[in-house]
């Protein structure tokens, strides 16, 4: 059997990096690899560190080591313990190494202790490899179950006086455990007077999750207190606890029971009554931030009616989203399925019929399905209580208004004009009815005021703003709404972290992913328009576990790729500066070209914006090569070619072979912009390298080909054969030579490439295509 090697282990050290700690690793020292598996659920790793003893690693993940296991073990138990007068029976969600069933088991009232594990895998190695751990398994009184601990929970009654929940982070099979739903489980399984304690991440690292995760458990329970132990081998050295009573007059903080010194001494390593207490006080960016949760139970004023229910998350969901929809059913009734103008906004109506719900409703469904996945910053329920509050909001009525515009200017949403809309314009209808919406945004916009003291939903419609403008060719105004978006986020301090501390998780989430979007956005207006930058990487990144659509993914990549394009290369690009090298130049093209993953996981039209982009951006900086002067016909480098955008042009037929109409034309104009550009730059090099030192051989395809099938997608795609076909040609006929210019064939003739189903050849992205009821689509404007 050969040496057991793993991909976080380098020249004999793991390294610990995630998203959910971004910009800082762990790293060990390694002996050597002890096991390595892939379980049903997780990757599975044990080694030998050099200074920690054993390590065990989920998903590439530090979950203990030998050295420090104790100080997470002894608090996130004996906080739940102690703060329980008589704990007898025990549930350990979790835990599958054994390390909190030994410490459940050291107190003497215990009858009946439990665990619930959904990885086998983990208990298994744990008996074999963390001795020291996984005694707990070897006690009497306790007893072990394989599987979904959600689902272990769901007819449990009154009948576990602690429930702890030792679980990983929020992502994968861990990340139901961090949602109210499981908290109001908890809650029926617990007797009166129970207690629970779940661990809580890191105040350093995760604040607005946990301010966020106070506020669900105290919806729960009516006592909720957070603590923290300190830990070497975790994230930031802490990690912390969510501790819950179903007794509102239970200070958990002070312990009802407790060992006398010597016990102390003699069964725990790091846990004593004084620590108890202390874990409690926290630092005061902390305590401001989690101060801010404190809000009342309301879960027992919740009607607990008798006989078979569903699950409550799922009714308790769908009453607060019917809030929204209810306004609007109600707005439906003694109107021609229309909306009034807001009640604060001035008395002159608007357009009759010119926002209907059939409009609405057509554009939310839209977004969510195709454009949430690289645009995440309204959802669902955000979006349905903005609908239903247009009738007493200015704001909600301008977003919506303006959100609408954007869906029918930009992705081109078909939705039945209204008929004097189609016949006051020459416009295609969807267009019409856009501007006309983008007008109405505009004229109800200058009744309140939205600059002093600014909110979200502010930042937003400023966005959609730009990128109606955009779509509609009306490029200075489209950079004034840009400017005047990434002003007012400045002006709400959304590029200093420290805001990101203060207000609910999914606020502070949501505001985080439309500052990264605006910074993408900004980026890209940068690069085609020559415009300065305002916004820089200044916060964290979102987290993947952010957001339970687990769409976050191609959102983050597309952040990625345009990180690197900051004041130093827009300076060089508007030529308000000089300091550039070869060296640099270089450097930034093979960033690029390992930028993105061999298999994406997106859907067919993130893949389109991903994709595209890249070979865009790659384009982009061979201009910057070629106006400095730092190409060469002999360079190894062929990034540093002349003929470089040919393997740019290959590349991106290459992928747009595959894409469907669809999937491209819903990122608008600047998908085909792009487009465009790439094919500019074959064109110049056609034009002056030889075109026999490119010759493809004989049967294949080479750059003429390329060039056609770039003609061919651009007349095809929606708007840009009246925007962009007539340049390409003129370039084409003013900079190639005449008997290459007749060259290109006609009829235009795209280039085929077989496309693939999923159990052949992969797709250039991990998802096959979907169908436009269920796939997602990233944003237009950010293209």
């Amino acid at each position: 059997m050969g040496e057991i090697t793993h991909p976080t282990i380098k020249d004999g050290w793991f390294r610990e990096i995630s998203d959910m700690w971004p910009g800082q690793a762990m790293t060990l020292k390694v002996n050597q690899i002890i096991h390595h598996e892939k379980s049903k659920y997780q990757d599975v790793l044990i080694f030998e560190s050099s200074d920690h003893g054993t390590v065990l690693v989920l998903d590439n993940v530090i979950q203990c080591t030998e050295r420090d296991e104790f100080a997470y073990q002894e608090m996130i138990t004996h906080l739940a313990m102690n703060s329980h007068p008589n704990p007898q029976r025990v549930l350990v969600i979790g835990g599958g190494d054994g390390g909190v069933l030994r410490e459940v088991v050291k107190h003497s009232t215990v009858e009946t202790a439990i665990l619930c594990d959904i990885d086998e895998a983990v208990i298994r190695l744990s008996k074999k490899y963390l001795p020291g751990m996984s005694i707990g398994f070897q006690h009497p009184n306790v007893s072990v179950h394989v599987g979904d601990g959600f689902k272990f929970l769901a007819d449990k009654k009154n009948e576990f006086d602690v429930i702890i929940t030792d679980s990983s982070d929020p992502e994968g099979p861990a990340e139901s455990l961090f949602q109210k739903p499981y908290f109001e489980l908890l809650h029926g399984a617990l007797r009166e007077g129970g207690v629970i304690t779940t661990q809580a991440e890191n105040q350093w690292l995760h604040l607005s999750l946990i301010t966020n995760l106070k506020k669900q458990c105290k919806e729960v329970f009516p006592t909720v207190e957070y603590a923290y132990t300190t830990i070497p081998t975790y994230p930031s050295g802490q990690i912390g606890f969510m501790v819950c009573c179903k007794d509102a007059e239970r200070d958990v903080k002070e312990p009802v029971r407790s060992w006398s010194t010597e016990e102390e001494e003699k069964l725990c390593r790091y846990y004593n009554k004084d620590i108890h207490r202390a874990s409690y006080v926290l630092p005061s960016f902390a305590r401001k931030a989690l101060s801010s949760a404190g809000l009342g139970c309301t879960f027992d004023a919740i009607p607990q009616k008798k006989g078979p229910k569903g699950s409550r998350a799922k009714v308790i969901s769908e009453l607060r989203l019917r809030e929204g929809q209810k306004k609007v059913e109600h707005r439906r009734q003694g109107s021609t399925n229309s909306y009034a103008s807001p009640t604060s906004s001035p008395s002159s109506p608007i357009h009759p019929g010119l926002m209907t719900q059939e409009l609405i409703d057509e554009c939310i469904d839209f977004y969510l399905a195709h454009m949430y996945a690289t645009m995440p910053i309204m959802h669902s329920e955000q979006l349905w209580r903005l609908v239903g509050d247009m009738d007493i909001s200015v704001e909600a009525y301008c977003l919506i208004a303006s959100f609408c515009a954007f869906m029918l200017i930009q992705p081109g949403v078909e939705s039945k004009a209204p008929q004097d809309i189609k016949s006051s314009a020459a416009l295609p209808s969807t267009t019409s009815m856009g501007k006309a919406l983008l007008d109405e945004a505009l004229r109800s916009r200058r009744n309140y005021d939205y600059v002093e003291n600014p909110s979200v939903n502010a930042v937003i419609t400023s966005f959609f703003l730009f990128g109606c403008c955009s779509g509609l060719d009306k490029d200075n105004t489209a950079w004034f709404h840009l400017r005047e978006a990434t002003t007012l986020a400045q002006i709400m301090g959304m590029q200093d972290e420290k805001t990101y501390a203060l207000g609910s998780f999914a606020e502070t989430a949501s505001m985080r992913r439309l500052f990264w979007l605006l910074f993408v956005t900004e980026r890209a207006y940068a690069l085609q328009k020559h415009r300065p930058l305002t916004l820089h990487a200044t916060i964290n990144l979102p987290s993947v576990a952010e957001d339970p659509s687990n769409s976050l993914a191609g959102f983050l990549h597309l952040v990625n790729l345009y990180r690197p394009f900051d004041d130093t290369f827009i300076g060089l690009w508007n030529k308000s500066r000089t300091d550039c090298s070869t060296l640099w130049l270089a450097h930034l093209q093979k960033q690029l070209t390992q930028a993105l993953p061999p298999l994406l996981a997106s859907t067919e039209t993130q893949a389109a914006d991903l994709k595209t982009s890249q070979h865009w951006l790659r384009t982009i900086v061979w201009q910057l090569s070629i106006t400095n002067g730092y190409l060469s016909s002999s360079s190894p480098d062929s990034s540093m070619t002349f003929g470089y955008p040919i393997e740019i042009a290959k590349d991106l037929v290459a992928v747009t072979s595959q894409l469907s109409r669809q999937s491209m034309e819903v990122h608008g104009i600047g998908l085909i912009e792009k487009i465009f550009d790439v094919a500019c730059s074959l064109i110049d090099v056609l034009s002056c390298v030889p075109l026999e030192t490119q010759s493809p051989h004989l049967g294949s395809i080479g750059p003429l080909d390329y060039l056609n099938h770039f003609i061919h997608l651009i007349s095809t795609l929606r708007d840009g054969a009246s925007r962009y076909l007539p340049l390409l040609i003129a370039k084409i006929t003013d900079t190639l030579p005449p008997h290459m210019a007749a060259s290109i064939t006609q009829p235009i003739v795209p280039i085929k490439v077989e496309r693939h189903s999923p159990e052949g050849t992969p797709f250039p992205f991990a998802v096959p295509p979907q169908d436009s009821s269920t796939s997602e689509n990233p944003s237009s404007a950010a293209s």
